[in-house]
């Protein structure tokens, strides 16, 4: 199984695909890449809409796409925030067969331990696991690094990585260094349209190949092994990762 663990497929849900020719072409351009399952994972913000809205929205925009060569599977991108909280069960936004729910973090408020005790929350009321959407991308990551990346994996946390982290020479450091440092458990595109951030699984594949002398999605790093395992029900393996500090060339 190749996994895009995070896609705006999904037309008319966001500010991803708008049409569904437009989810066409990015579900085309993953299988083209070699992708053969990818999570639908639209934004959710509580604070914006309610969940039944959301859900209908979703299903409407899923049933609209037919049927399709590549494995979809549902979830969402969730904002973490207290208005999620109201709700006795948010369990359908997880991750479709998955106890995982898959969490954007407040990019410009400062993360204080009222955010730590959210994602505690998330297992302790919902029995969750957060898994926090591009990470690397965090101000707050990028500043405290492996302080932080520590934190989340001790509440019980998995990290997934934009692969675009990788192609984009600005971010291509941090994002390989989590990768060999064993930090990430999956990967995603984050695509959102062919113009506006199209999936480059391609080229992600190529700069690992050369910078890392590895293969991220045919299982030569921590990631794909826990892919596997999210999507047959197993339990996760234990990982342990090591030092970002870990000089990568980029």
């Amino acid at each position: 199984m190749m996994l895009d663990f995070h896609t705006h497929i999904l037309p008319q849900m966001d500010d991803g695909a708008g049409s569904r020719d437009e989810a066409a072409a990015l579900i085309q351009a993953l299988i083209h890449q070699g992708i053969t399952t990818a999570v639908l994972t639209p934004h959710y913000y509580p604070f914006k809409e309610s969940l039944p809205a959301f859900l209908e929205r979703r299903m409407w925009s899923y049933s609209s796409l037919g049927n399709c060569e590549l494995n979809l599977i549902l979830g969402s991108e969730t904002y973490l925030c207290e208005s999620l909280f109201c709700y006795d069960s948010i369990s359908e936004l997880a991750i479709e067969r998955t106890g995982f729910l898959l969490l954007e973090l407040p990019y410009t408020e400062p993360w204080g331990s009222d955010l730590f005790k959210q994602l505690r929350r998330i297992r302790s009321k919902y029995n969750l696991t957060p898994v926090i959407a591009h990470v690397e991308r965090y101000g707050h990551v990028r500043q405290k690094r492996e302080r932080v990346l520590q934190e989340l994996v001790d509440l019980g946390c998995l990290l997934q990585l934009n692969i675009d982290s990788v192609i984009d020479r600005k971010s291509r450091s941090l994002a390989l260094r989590m990768l060999k440092g064993g930090w990430v458990d999956f990967v995603g595109s984050d695509c959102h349209s062919m113009k506006e951030r199209p999936p480059r699984f391609d080229l992600f594949r190529r700069i690992l190949a050369r910078k890392l002398h590895t293969d991220a999605m045919n299982g030569s790093l921590p990631l794909t092994e826990n892919a596997w395992d999210a999507f047959s029900c197993e339990q996760l393996t234990g990982k342990e990762p090591v030092s970002i500090e870990t000089e990568v060339r980029v």
